[in-house]
């Protein structure tokens, strides 16, 4: 699949799925993705501007405007209009307008200056990237120097056995259920085909080292089912 073609499938899951997104997210986690999340924004609750990369529907932009230590601001930044029109209508909810921006944009793209961001996230959407490479190059070059990145993905578990039980769940459990539930077969069978082809924790580390970042590290969580990744401009 080329890359147009891959990002318009993408855009296309996204946007049939994003009713229920948030839904799923905590089910396929067993309500764990918040804790998660909120674990992994910690490292930047001190910056005045972060950007989300792949925001969606603002889950991990929610986690750090909740910390009450960030005073900063946050651009949201996604491909997908309607997973930024419902992280909109979560940000009213909350009262977090005014701490907001959004902007609709490829992120191996990004529609800003060098230098700009005091911080990065990003939530569960690595594997969707057509280009990892370039989404790397792109995080450093719009961050100011010293500054650092907190990422968050599904991973592969380095437990022999309990990588074959977690890729039971993952590969052959799950996408049935969320088929069941949603009636989206396509979306969820993309799920485990995404993870299939994304690279182990050390390669991901080994990638953000080679586009540019300093002390480029991961840390296992839920027994590496997910991992969160770090690295510094």
């Amino acid at each position: 699949m080329n890359s147009p073609d891959k990002k318009q499938f993408v855009r296309q899951i996204f946007s049939d799925i994003s009713p229920l997104y948030d839904r799923l997210n905590r089910m396929m986690s067993i309500n764990q993705d918040q804790k998660w999340r909120r674990r992994v924004i910690k490292s930047l609750v001190k910056e005045q501007l972060i950007i989300d990369l792949c925001a969606g529907t603002g889950d991990m932009s929610i986690a750090l405007l909740e910390n009450p230590q960030f005073k900063g601001k946050i651009m949201l930044v996604d491909f997908n209009q309607d997973m930024l029109n419902l992280a909109r209508k979560k940000m009213e909810q909350r009262e977090f307008s005014q701490r907001v921006s959004y902007q609709l944009a490829d992120v191996e793209n990004l529609p800003f200056d060098n230098d700009t961001f005091d911080g990065a996230i990003q939530g569960f959407a690595l594997r969707n990237l057509e280009n990892l490479d370039r989404f790397f190059s792109e995080t450093l070059r719009i961050l100011k120097p010293g500054k650092a990145v907190a990422f968050l993905e599904i991973a592969h578990p380095e437990h022999k056995v309990f990588q074959k039980l977690f890729y039971l769940y993952f590969f052959n459990f799950l996408p049935r259920l969320t088929t069941l539930i949603t009636g989206i077969g396509p979306a969820y069978r993309w799920l485990p085909l995404s993870l299939k082809r994304f690279p182990t924790q050390r390669e991901v580390a080994e990638k953000m080292r080679q586009s540019g970042f300093k002390n480029a590290a991961y840390e296992n969580l839920a027994g590496g089912m997910v991992a969160s990744y770090r690295g510094v401009k």
